[in-house]
């Protein structure tokens, strides 16, 4: 599964087009995931019927056994994060990770409480990235639900 994920992610992240060389939180275009949480750069545009639009900087997937992992493009690499620590507030959480592999980086995504839904719950917050390569902080949006 981790093969067939890092096949399809390669090539989605391959159409995206190059940043400026200090961006390391490079988004992936990827029209219709299935995820369980999604999140975009707060100042990114998504419209349903178009793919352009879905792009992520951060999503999560259900795995085989239940649990949610959690991804994150770095420098055009979809890495898969490993959960650390989850640490619960007043509107919201924040939740460190550490990427597999070689050369980790720590991840840490912290998500406030916009607008709880029927099926799902709007967050707005920072994801910052930091490693071998620098650290870089961005502003985010999304959700989580079905």
């Amino acid at each position: 599964m981790r093969k067939l994920l890092s096949f399809a992610a390669l090539s989605l992240l391959a159409a995206v087009p190059a940043s400026a060389a200090e961006d390391i939180i490079t988004p992936v275009n990827w029209p219709n995931i299935t995820s369980y949480c999604a999140f975009q750069r707060a100042d990114a545009t998504f419209v349903f019927d178009d793919p352009a639009t879905w792009t992520w900087v951060y999503f999560t997937q259900h795995a085989a056994d239940g649990n949610e992992v959690g991804y994150v493009p770095i420098n055009f690499r979809l890495r898969e994060l490993e959960l650390i620590e989850t640490v619960q507030g007043k509107d919201g959480q924040t939740r460190h990770y550490r990427t597999y592999g070689a050369d980790p980086y720590d991840v840490t995504l912290t998500m406030s409480i916009a607008n709880v839904g029927y099926e799902n719950t709007d967050y707005k917050g920072y994801l910052t990235v930091k490693g071998a390569s620098g650290e870089e902080t961005i502003e985010i949006k999304g959700g989580c639900g079905v």
